[in-house]
């Protein structure tokens, strides 16, 4: 979620809450695409910056 931090140290403490929370009940990462339709979005996003 977005916050607004008034210091480092706040955020900080939010970024290891959030760590120590999701790390509880840890997910696998599943990628829902397949490497050629990732790699074709990838082609067309350097053609657009004209890379």
């Amino acid at each position: 979620k977005r916050g607004v931090f008034r210091s480092i140290v706040e955020l900080q403490g939010a970024i290891h809450r959030f760590l120590a929370q999701h790390n509880r009940d840890p997910r696998q990462f599943r990628w829902t695409k397949s490497p050629k339709k990732i790699i074709a979005a990838v082609k067309r996003g350097f053609h657009m910056l004209g890379l």
